[in-house]
């Protein structure tokens, strides 16, 4: 337990799970949209569900810290892999999150060589200057209406949007004829509006034998 100055880092009761929750749930509605499309934010939003913050707390895995006895952040480990540091936006920038880190980073080594953990964008600075290395990314299937395809299909000029606007060399796409020859689109199937022209089968748009650029360069020139 680490207690300095009226700041407190312990373990979590049961009966803060909902406070705990609500820390990190108003964080990410906060944050989160700067960064994610709100399907992307609901998905990070699932994974923090009240029913896993009280398992993470029946198995002592969360921590909570607090000043002046309010309970303004959390962190939380599973082995050697650092699953959560919130602190609430408006406590934000003052080094709560460093207390969080450090607490967390003497447990782990007490029993690890070394502790990882995923981070979010809106986070990534914070751990790239506490030494913390990009070794891998990942890629996380979130389901339905994270509007990728959508967007795809806008930059292109294949949609038109419904509200606002999109912009590609200066020009809407739909209408800017003149510089959809420089936009070159590869996807990993064909793309169809209603019609499967290969029966259900996924059919690569890659000519493994040219590069990605001369593959962008050949389907830009022949899509328009």
């Amino acid at each position: 337990m680490l207690c300095r100055n009226k700041v407190e880092y312990r373990k979590a009761a049961l009966d803060e799970a909902d406070r705990i929750c609500y820390i990190v749930q108003h964080t990410k509605a906060e944050i989160y949209p700067d960064y994610y499309t709100q399907a992307v934010v609901d998905f990070f939003s699932r994974l923090h569900s009240i029913d896993n913050i009280i398992k993470d707390i029946e198995h002592k895995r969360i921590d909570v810290l607090t000043t002046n006895g309010e309970i303004i952040g959390t962190g939380s480990h599973t082995d050697n892999h650092i699953t959560r540091v919130y602190v609430l936006p408006e406590y934000q920038g003052q080094g709560f999150g460093s207390v969080i880190m450090n607490e967390l980073e003497k447990e782990i080594f007490a029993s690890y060589d070394y502790c990882e953990l995923d981070a979010s964008l809106p986070a990534c600075i914070f751990y790239e200057n506490k030494g913390y290395k990009t070794v891998k990314h990942i890629k996380y299937d979130i389901g339905n209406g994270a509007v990728k395809t959508t967007l795809i299909k806008l930059i292109c000029g294949l949609y038109t949007p419904t509200s606002g606007y999109v912009r590609v060399f200066g020009e809407e796409p739909f209408f800017g004829k003149t510089n959809r020859h420089n936009i070159g689109l590869v996807t990993g199937q064909v793309i169809t509006d209603g019609y499967n022209y290969h029966f259900g089968h996924s059919i690569s748009m890659l000519d493994d034998e040219l590069s990605l650029e001369l593959n962008l360069e050949l389907r830009g020139y022949f899509c328009y």
